[in-house]
């Protein structure tokens, strides 16, 4: 009988990996580089930036630090213990393979490791989740004022900043655009998203349904 194991070392570098992932990295601003005017009608915009350097912004990644930490100490402490647990089995597994009380605290210890992984999975995807809602809200705030920038800046032609390598900084209606979110969106709080009803609910939809009793025969 082997004994297989996701220890915590392992399961903590997934979710910081996959916490990272989420992350928004804010490109900087355009390149002071000697060049030719700006042109008239063209502006040059960055939700990525806006999203990220806006107070809202800033206030979303501290929370979501949080919350990711909160998780991290949570899961922690479960793998630790189930690590210490596995340790011990290990060592008693060479003069007790063929006992049955082994074999059903192996068995008890591989229910609690799944329930562990399938836990550690469930945060993971509650903290991305979390993380895109907060984001998106943002965006929507900040998209008529985006409209807002293009009207006052007598634009005929809005470019994302993404698209462009460098440009005159007097194109840029990013930091407008920060500016009127600011005003409009102070921070705001939030929890981590809860998905255990709802994957509960599209485990039991998705599970086989028992087969209806056959006609009795006349």
């Amino acid at each position: 009988m082997t004994l297989k194991f996701l220890s915590a070392a392992g399961a903590l570098t997934v979710l910081a990996l996959a916490s990272g992932a989420s992350a928004q990295t804010a490109p900087a601003a355009a390149p002071a580089v000697s060049g030719g005017p700006a042109l008239p009608g063209v502006c040059v915009y960055s939700g990525v930036r806006t999203i990220a350097t806006s107070n809202a912004g800033k206030a979303v990644e501290t929370r979501m630090n949080q919350l990711e930490q909160a998780v991290e100490a949570d899961l922690k402490s479960q793998a630790t213990a189930l690590d210490t647990e596995a340790k011990a089995l290990q060592a008693a597994q060479a003069t007790q393979a063929n006992d049955p009380a082994f074999q059903q605290r192996v068995f008890s210890f591989n229910q609690k490791k799944a329930q562990f992984e399938r836990k550690f999975q469930i945060r993971n995807k509650e903290l991305e989740v979390t993380k895109g809602k907060a984001i998106e809200r943002i965006a929507k705030e900040a998209q008529p004022l985006v409209q807002q920038a293009y009207t006052e800046r007598n634009c005929s032609l809005m470019i994302d900043r993404s698209a462009v390598l460098a440009g005159n900084a007097q194109m840029d209606v990013t930091d407008l655009v920060i500016s009127k979110l600011n005003a409009k969106l102070p921070p705001f709080s939030f929890e981590r998203e809860n998905l255990e009803a709802q994957l509960q609910q599209q485990a039991a939809a998705a599970a086989p349904k028992p087969a209806a009793p056959a006609a009795a025969k006349k």
